[in-house]
């Protein structure tokens, strides 16, 4: 929805697509819900944030930036829960590539135990996010949703 974006929602980059980047921690599967209600309210396909899809529409690296301006890590659009070492995008059902230079270093490195993605926001090095794999349960976080209509 390039240029006019809903309330609680911002453009990131020239085009780029609306993001609503919350305030609340909850767990992944709420953050997914969350988004979903966004969706239903605003008549809308909205769910937790994708990179590097063809449903993208403004720049990882923007978005990421972005990400970690907000300073605290954030639950994006991915897991492995339906096959353990394959990371898939909720939304486009595409694949999240292990090769990806948005990975933290040695990351994901949960096993079966971390199957839900977080861009993960470090306060050093210029304030930067990576991606890394986390427990989809018993942990809390921020989340982005994503306008993709």
């Amino acid at each position: 929805v390039p240029g006019r974006c809903p309330d609680l929602f911002k453009e990131i980059g020239p085009g780029g697509c609306c993001y609503h980047f919350s305030e609340e921690i909850i767990g992944w599967s709420e953050a997914r819900n969350r988004c979903h209600e966004f969706g239903e309210l605003y008549g809308m396909t909205i769910h937790l944030l994708e990179l590097g899809t063809n449903t993208t529409c403004c720049n990882d690296l923007e978005v990421m930036d972005a990400i970690a301006s907000h300073g605290h890590n954030i639950w994006l659009g991915a897991s492995d829960i339906s096959e353990e070492g394959k990371w898939m995008w909720q939304h486009s059902s595409e694949p999240l590539s292990l090769s990806s230079t948005l990975w933290e270093r040695d990351c994901p490195n949960g096993g079966t135990g971390q199957n839900c993605l977080i861009a993960w926001v470090l306060l050093e090095n210029n304030r930067r996010a990576y991606l890394a794999d986390e427990p989809c349960t018993n942990h809390e976080y921020h989340y982005v949703c994503q306008i993709f209509n």
